[in-house]
């Protein structure tokens, strides 16, 4: 006997499927992205590291957020994505933030903002520089314009 609940059941899924753009089961799950190695390096000497590296990036509408303190660290990245990347001296007034050295695929340059962002489309090696105080490295006093070595 014909029963119009039973025949209208696959069609009513059907057009459920096709409704939903054919999301259903039979979907293919989607892929992981590629990560990039993105290496940061952080100036130090003697075992003491003169600053701290935030970086973050969204994607897929996630953002993902890392640090570094130690003199090198490793982050996974996915290629395409754009890192933001900030730094924080450990102390400024010794060893102040100078520059990002940042290396993409071969090509560098040079940036002096506090903060910097880096599109990642390959192998990455970005380097924090902190250099030593002029106040420090002349004995904590100035020879009132030229100095010569000898601190008068």
């Amino acid at each position: 006997m014909f029963s119009p609940r039973r025949s209208l059941l696959p069609l009513i899924a059907s057009a459920a499927l096709l409704a939903s753009g054919g999301s259903g089961a039979l979907a293919a799950p989607s892929r992981a992205p590629h990560m990039d190695t993105v290496k940061v390096h952080i100036t130090s000497t003697s075992g003491t590291v003169w600053g701290m590296v935030s970086a973050s990036y969204t994607y897929r509408h996630a953002t993902t957020r890392r640090s570094c303190a130690a003199a090198s660290c490793t982050l996974h990245i996915p290629q395409g994505a754009t890192a933001h990347l900030s730094q924080t001296a450990t102390d400024t007034s010794t060893w102040p933030f100078q520059a990002w050295h940042v290396t993409v695929n071969g090509h560098s340059r040079t940036m002096t903002a506090n903060s910097v962002k880096v599109k990642v489309t390959g192998k990455a090696s970005i380097t924090a520089v902190y250099v030593l105080s002029q106040s420090q490295s002349s004995g904590g006093y100035s020879s009132g314009g030229y100095n010569d070595g000898y601190g008068g």
